[in-house]
Protein backbone atom coordinates (compact mmCIF):
# COMPACT_ATOMS: atom_id res chain seq x y z
CA UNK A 1 0.00 0.00 0.00
CA UNK A 2 1.48 3.41 -1.04
CA UNK A 3 0.40 7.18 -0.36
CA UNK A 4 -0.50 9.16 -2.81
CA UNK A 5 2.57 10.61 -3.01
CA UNK A 6 4.22 7.92 -3.32
CA UNK A 7 2.46 6.37 -6.08
CA UNK A 8 2.90 9.38 -8.11
CA UNK A 9 6.76 9.28 -8.30
CA UNK A 10 6.32 5.64 -8.67
CA UNK A 11 4.61 6.96 -12.19
CA UNK A 12 6.98 9.02 -12.87
CA UNK A 13 9.46 6.14 -12.39
CA UNK A 14 7.47 3.50 -14.41
CA UNK A 15 7.40 6.14 -17.43
CA UNK A 16 10.88 6.53 -17.42
CA UNK A 17 11.31 3.04 -17.47
CA UNK A 18 9.18 2.30 -20.38
CA UNK A 19 6.84 0.38 -18.34
CA UNK A 20 3.09 0.35 -17.50
CA UNK A 21 1.59 0.80 -13.99
CA UNK A 22 -1.54 -0.05 -13.08
CA UNK A 23 -2.99 2.01 -9.93
CA UNK A 24 -5.71 0.22 -8.17
CA UNK A 25 -7.47 1.75 -5.17
CA UNK A 26 -10.92 2.73 -3.28
CA UNK A 27 -13.06 5.14 -4.91
CA UNK A 28 -12.52 8.83 -4.60
CA UNK A 29 -8.42 8.49 -3.64
CA UNK A 30 -7.63 10.83 -6.69
CA UNK A 31 -6.38 8.31 -8.86
CA UNK A 32 -7.06 9.94 -12.16
CA UNK A 33 -5.92 13.43 -10.41
CA UNK A 34 -2.21 11.53 -10.23
CA UNK A 35 -2.33 11.13 -13.70
CA UNK A 36 -3.99 14.60 -14.86
CA UNK A 37 -0.79 16.22 -12.15
CA UNK A 38 1.62 14.34 -14.08
CA UNK A 39 0.86 15.14 -17.50
CA UNK A 40 0.47 19.00 -16.37
CA UNK A 41 3.76 19.00 -15.15
CA UNK A 42 5.87 17.08 -18.03
CA UNK A 43 3.18 19.45 -20.15
CA UNK A 44 1.91 16.23 -22.05
CA UNK A 45 -1.77 15.63 -23.61
CA UNK A 46 -3.99 13.34 -21.81
CA UNK A 47 -6.37 10.95 -23.41
CA UNK A 48 -8.69 9.73 -20.74
CA UNK A 49 -10.80 6.94 -21.75
CA UNK A 50 -12.54 4.93 -19.15
CA UNK A 51 -12.61 1.14 -20.37
CA UNK A 52 -15.59 0.10 -18.54
CA UNK A 53 -17.87 2.59 -21.52
CA UNK A 54 -16.35 1.06 -24.24
CA UNK A 55 -16.66 -1.72 -26.82
CA UNK A 56 -13.91 -3.50 -28.87
CA UNK A 57 -13.70 -1.38 -31.77
CA UNK A 58 -12.92 1.85 -29.93
CA UNK A 59 -9.83 -0.08 -29.30
CA UNK A 60 -9.53 -2.15 -32.21
CA UNK A 61 -10.41 0.42 -35.45
CA UNK A 62 -12.62 -0.23 -37.65
CA UNK A 63 -12.54 -2.55 -40.43
CA UNK A 64 -11.98 -0.87 -43.90
CA UNK A 65 -11.99 -2.26 -47.45
CA UNK A 66 -8.64 -1.82 -49.46
CA UNK A 67 -8.72 -3.33 -52.55
CA UNK A 68 -9.28 -7.12 -52.18
CA UNK A 69 -8.24 -6.88 -48.38
CA UNK A 70 -9.35 -5.57 -45.44
CA UNK A 71 -7.22 -2.91 -43.21
CA UNK A 72 -8.53 -1.54 -39.53
CA UNK A 73 -8.65 2.29 -39.10
CA UNK A 74 -7.68 3.02 -35.77
CA UNK A 75 -10.02 5.72 -33.76
CA UNK A 76 -8.46 9.64 -33.79
CA UNK A 77 -7.92 8.85 -30.10
CA UNK A 78 -4.97 7.48 -30.33
CA UNK A 79 -1.57 9.19 -31.42
CA UNK A 80 0.20 7.03 -34.03
CA UNK A 81 3.43 7.09 -35.45
CA UNK A 82 1.96 9.55 -38.05
CA UNK A 83 0.59 11.72 -35.36
CA UNK A 84 1.97 14.93 -35.09
CA UNK A 85 2.66 16.52 -30.66
CA UNK A 86 -0.09 18.61 -30.06
CA UNK A 87 0.71 22.49 -30.36
CA UNK A 88 3.12 23.28 -27.51
CA UNK A 89 3.05 19.37 -26.28
CA UNK A 90 5.75 17.18 -25.78
CA UNK A 91 3.72 13.99 -26.05
CA UNK A 92 0.90 11.92 -24.68
CA UNK A 93 -0.83 9.59 -21.49
CA UNK A 94 -3.14 7.42 -22.78
CA UNK A 95 -4.83 6.90 -19.23
CA UNK A 96 -6.69 3.19 -19.19
CA UNK A 97 -9.10 3.97 -15.77
CA UNK A 98 -11.11 1.58 -14.93
CA UNK A 99 -9.18 -0.92 -16.25
CA UNK A 100 -10.37 -3.97 -14.71
CA UNK A 101 -14.15 -3.09 -14.81
CA UNK A 102 -14.22 -3.45 -18.55
CA UNK A 103 -15.77 -6.69 -20.16
CA UNK A 104 -13.37 -9.35 -20.86
CA UNK A 105 -13.69 -8.60 -24.70
CA UNK A 106 -12.87 -4.78 -23.97
CA UNK A 107 -9.84 -5.77 -21.93
CA UNK A 108 -8.69 -8.39 -24.37
CA UNK A 109 -8.48 -5.25 -26.90
CA UNK A 110 -6.50 -3.29 -24.98
CA UNK A 111 -3.88 -5.87 -24.20
CA UNK A 112 -2.24 -5.22 -27.63
CA UNK A 113 -2.35 -1.25 -27.07
CA UNK A 114 -0.96 -1.98 -23.57
CA UNK A 115 1.76 -4.28 -23.95
CA UNK A 116 2.78 -3.80 -28.00
CA UNK A 117 1.83 -0.25 -28.31
CA UNK A 118 -0.14 -1.13 -31.15
CA UNK A 119 -4.05 0.32 -32.01
CA UNK A 120 -4.88 -2.99 -34.33
CA UNK A 121 -2.41 -2.62 -37.16
CA UNK A 122 -0.96 0.74 -36.07
CA UNK A 123 2.05 1.63 -33.93
CA UNK A 124 1.32 4.18 -30.98
CA UNK A 125 3.77 7.03 -31.31
CA UNK A 126 6.75 7.11 -29.90
CA UNK A 127 5.56 10.13 -27.29
CA UNK A 128 3.24 8.27 -25.85
CA UNK A 129 3.29 7.03 -22.46
CA UNK A 130 0.33 4.37 -21.00
CA UNK A 131 -0.89 4.21 -17.44
CA UNK A 132 -3.87 1.78 -15.91
CA UNK A 133 -6.21 1.96 -12.95
CA UNK A 134 -8.91 0.52 -11.56
CA UNK A 135 -10.87 0.15 -8.20
CA UNK A 136 -10.29 -2.56 -6.10
CA UNK A 137 -12.63 -5.97 -5.96
CA UNK A 138 -12.61 -6.03 -1.73
CA UNK A 139 -14.97 -2.33 -1.80
CA UNK A 140 -17.33 -4.51 -4.38
CA UNK A 141 -17.28 -2.17 -7.57
CA UNK A 142 -18.07 -4.02 -10.72
CA UNK A 143 -14.29 -5.57 -11.42
CA UNK A 144 -13.35 -8.49 -13.86
CA UNK A 145 -10.26 -10.06 -12.61
CA UNK A 146 -7.63 -9.26 -15.31
CA UNK A 147 -5.75 -12.20 -16.82
CA UNK A 148 -2.41 -13.40 -15.59
CA UNK A 149 -0.78 -12.52 -18.48
CA UNK A 150 -2.04 -8.94 -18.26
CA UNK A 151 -1.43 -8.45 -14.61
CA UNK A 152 1.90 -9.70 -14.80
CA UNK A 153 3.39 -7.10 -17.29
CA UNK A 154 1.88 -4.65 -15.38
CA UNK A 155 3.38 -2.97 -12.69
CA UNK A 156 1.24 -3.09 -10.06
CA UNK A 157 0.31 -0.40 -7.28
CA UNK A 158 -2.50 -0.18 -4.74
CA UNK A 159 -3.25 3.60 -3.18
CA UNK A 160 -4.37 4.13 0.38
CA UNK A 161 -5.04 7.84 1.70
CA UNK A 162 -2.91 9.76 3.90
CA UNK A 163 -4.19 12.80 6.37
CA UNK A 164 -0.57 15.01 5.91
CA UNK A 165 -0.95 14.46 2.83
CA UNK A 166 -3.92 15.78 2.19
CA UNK A 167 -3.87 18.21 4.33
CA UNK A 168 -0.54 19.57 2.41
CA UNK A 169 -2.75 19.57 -0.35
CA UNK A 170 -5.59 21.25 1.12
CA UNK A 171 -3.41 24.38 2.19
CA UNK A 172 -1.91 24.68 -1.05
CA UNK A 173 -5.48 24.80 -3.10
CA UNK A 174 -6.67 27.20 0.02
CA UNK A 175 -9.67 24.93 1.79
CA UNK A 176 -11.92 26.49 3.80
CA UNK A 177 -10.21 26.86 7.78
CA UNK A 178 -13.36 24.83 9.38
CA UNK A 179 -12.22 21.52 7.00
CA UNK A 180 -8.96 21.38 7.24
CA UNK A 181 -8.87 21.87 11.30
CA UNK A 182 -11.59 19.32 11.24
CA UNK A 183 -9.57 16.52 9.41
CA UNK A 184 -6.80 17.58 11.36
CA UNK A 185 -8.58 17.11 14.74
CA UNK A 186 -10.73 13.98 14.08
CA UNK A 187 -7.88 11.93 11.17
CA UNK A 188 -8.19 9.55 8.84
CA UNK A 189 -11.26 8.09 10.02
CA UNK A 190 -12.84 11.65 8.96
CA UNK A 191 -11.17 12.35 5.70
CA UNK A 192 -12.08 8.75 4.42
CA UNK A 193 -14.95 6.71 5.61
CA UNK A 194 -15.82 4.12 2.66
CA UNK A 195 -17.67 1.29 3.57
CA UNK A 196 -18.54 -1.74 0.96
CA UNK A 197 -20.80 -3.20 3.42
CA UNK A 198 -22.94 0.25 4.05
CA UNK A 199 -25.40 0.77 1.57
CA UNK A 200 -24.42 4.66 1.53
CA UNK A 201 -25.28 7.18 -1.42
CA UNK A 202 -21.97 8.99 -0.38
CA UNK A 203 -19.14 9.19 1.64
CA UNK A 204 -16.72 11.21 3.15
CA UNK A 205 -13.21 10.92 0.51
CA UNK A 206 -11.38 13.21 -1.23
CA UNK A 207 -13.25 14.09 -3.60
CA UNK A 208 -16.52 14.55 -1.67
CA UNK A 209 -14.38 17.07 0.67
CA UNK A 210 -12.90 18.90 -2.12
CA UNK A 211 -16.26 19.43 -3.50
CA UNK A 212 -17.96 20.22 0.33
CA UNK A 213 -15.01 22.70 0.06
CA UNK A 214 -16.61 24.92 -2.56
CA UNK A 215 -19.92 24.57 -0.77
CA UNK A 216 -18.64 26.03 2.10
CA UNK A 217 -16.60 28.78 0.49
CA UNK A 218 -19.52 29.43 -1.59
CA UNK A 219 -22.46 30.01 1.60
CA UNK A 220 -22.38 32.26 4.66
CA UNK A 221 -23.26 29.72 7.00
CA UNK A 222 -23.20 25.98 5.89
CA UNK A 223 -25.32 25.21 9.05
CA UNK A 224 -28.57 26.35 7.07
CA UNK A 225 -27.62 23.62 4.64
CA UNK A 226 -27.50 20.57 6.41
CA UNK A 227 -29.49 18.30 3.34
CA UNK A 228 -26.53 19.55 0.82
CA UNK A 229 -24.14 18.60 3.29
CA UNK A 230 -24.91 15.44 3.98
CA UNK A 231 -25.52 14.68 0.22
CA UNK A 232 -21.74 15.38 -0.53
CA UNK A 233 -20.08 13.81 2.73
CA UNK A 234 -22.43 11.36 3.99
CA UNK A 235 -23.36 11.12 7.83
CA UNK A 236 -20.32 12.77 8.74
CA UNK A 237 -21.49 15.85 7.66
CA UNK A 238 -23.34 16.43 10.58
CA UNK A 239 -20.72 16.08 13.09
CA UNK A 240 -18.56 18.45 11.07
CA UNK A 241 -21.61 21.07 11.23
CA UNK A 242 -21.24 20.13 15.14
CA UNK A 243 -17.62 20.87 14.97
CA UNK A 244 -18.09 24.39 13.52
CA UNK A 245 -19.87 25.88 16.36
CA UNK A 246 -16.30 26.13 17.83
CA UNK A 247 -16.05 28.93 15.82
CA UNK A 248 -17.48 31.11 18.55
CA UNK A 249 -14.77 30.03 20.44
CA UNK A 250 -12.01 31.16 18.39
CA UNK A 251 -9.88 34.64 19.50
CA UNK A 252 -10.50 37.67 17.12
CA UNK A 253 -6.95 38.77 14.98
CA UNK A 254 -7.61 42.53 17.22
CA UNK A 255 -6.79 40.57 20.81
CA UNK A 256 -3.86 38.62 18.60
CA UNK A 257 -2.09 41.18 17.68
CA UNK A 258 -1.98 43.08 20.34
CA UNK A 259 -0.97 40.06 22.57
CA UNK A 260 -4.03 39.56 24.96
CA UNK A 261 -5.63 36.64 23.04
CA UNK A 262 -5.72 33.04 25.31
CA UNK A 263 -4.86 29.38 24.32
CA UNK A 264 -8.58 27.91 23.89
CA UNK A 265 -8.82 24.88 26.65
CA UNK A 266 -10.90 22.52 23.84
CA UNK A 267 -8.78 20.81 21.43
CA UNK A 268 -11.28 21.26 18.71
CA UNK A 269 -11.13 24.98 19.37
CA UNK A 270 -7.28 24.59 19.10
CA UNK A 271 -7.07 23.38 16.00
CA UNK A 272 -9.93 25.69 14.45
CA UNK A 273 -7.86 28.37 15.48
CA UNK A 274 -4.45 27.54 14.24
CA UNK A 275 -5.86 27.25 10.61
CA UNK A 276 -8.29 30.24 10.90
CA UNK A 277 -4.55 31.90 11.84
CA UNK A 278 -3.17 30.50 9.10
CA UNK A 279 -5.74 32.12 6.54
CA UNK A 280 -5.60 35.35 8.63
CA UNK A 281 -1.39 35.21 8.42
CA UNK A 282 -2.05 35.19 4.73
CA UNK A 283 -3.61 38.43 4.50
CA UNK A 284 -0.48 40.15 6.92
CA UNK A 285 2.49 42.38 5.48
CA UNK A 286 4.09 44.03 8.32
CA UNK A 287 6.69 42.30 10.32
CA UNK A 288 5.76 43.04 13.86
CA UNK A 289 1.83 41.56 12.93
CA UNK A 290 3.41 38.14 11.79
CA UNK A 291 5.71 38.84 14.70
CA UNK A 292 2.68 38.61 17.26
CA UNK A 293 0.96 35.39 15.39
CA UNK A 294 4.34 33.47 16.07
CA UNK A 295 4.73 34.60 19.77
CA UNK A 296 0.90 33.34 19.91
CA UNK A 297 1.24 30.07 18.35
CA UNK A 298 4.32 29.86 20.70
CA UNK A 299 1.52 29.51 23.56
CA UNK A 300 0.55 26.72 21.80
CA UNK A 301 2.01 22.68 22.91
CA UNK A 302 4.71 21.36 20.47
CA UNK A 303 1.95 19.64 18.14
CA UNK A 304 -0.35 22.25 17.56
CA UNK A 305 3.16 24.94 16.69
CA UNK A 306 4.43 22.27 14.60
CA UNK A 307 1.00 21.67 12.73
CA UNK A 308 0.82 25.80 11.81
CA UNK A 309 4.93 25.52 10.64
CA UNK A 310 4.05 23.29 8.75
CA UNK A 311 1.87 25.71 6.84
CA UNK A 312 2.96 29.17 7.37
CA UNK A 313 5.64 29.99 4.61
CA UNK A 314 3.49 28.83 2.02
CA UNK A 315 -0.09 31.03 3.32
CA UNK A 316 2.44 33.70 3.47
CA UNK A 317 5.97 33.76 2.15
CA UNK A 318 7.03 36.48 4.39
CA UNK A 319 7.44 34.49 7.73
CA UNK A 320 10.50 33.21 6.01
CA UNK A 321 12.22 36.60 6.89
CA UNK A 322 10.51 36.98 10.59
CA UNK A 323 12.85 36.36 13.84
CA UNK A 324 9.81 35.02 15.54
CA UNK A 325 9.04 32.05 12.76
CA UNK A 326 12.76 31.86 12.78
CA UNK A 327 13.01 30.86 16.41
CA UNK A 328 9.71 28.39 16.49
CA UNK A 329 11.30 26.88 13.05
CA UNK A 330 15.05 26.37 15.11
CA UNK A 331 12.52 25.16 18.67
CA UNK A 332 10.46 22.74 16.85
CA UNK A 333 11.96 21.68 13.54
CA UNK A 334 11.13 18.13 14.27
CA UNK A 335 8.00 17.97 13.57
CA UNK A 336 8.05 19.69 9.98
CA UNK A 337 7.95 17.70 6.95
CA UNK A 338 10.38 18.70 4.07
Amino acid sequence: MSTINEIKNYVKVCFKSQLVPFIQGSPGLGKSAIIKEIAEEYNLELIDIRLSQCDPSDLMGFPKLDGETATYVPMDLFPTESTKLPKGKKGWIIFFDELNSAPKSVQVCAYKIILDRMVGQHKLNDNVLVCCAGNLATDKAVVNNLSTALRSRLVNLTMEPSVNEWLAYAVNKDFHFTITAYIQCKGIDALYNFNPDKDSDTYACPRTWEMLNKIVNSVNDPKEYLDLVLGTVGSIGAEYLGFIDYCGSIPTLEDVLSGTAKVPGKEGVKFLTCNWLLKELAELSKDSEITKVMEYIEKFSEEYCGLFLQSASKKNPKVLNNKGYLKLLTKLGKFLVC
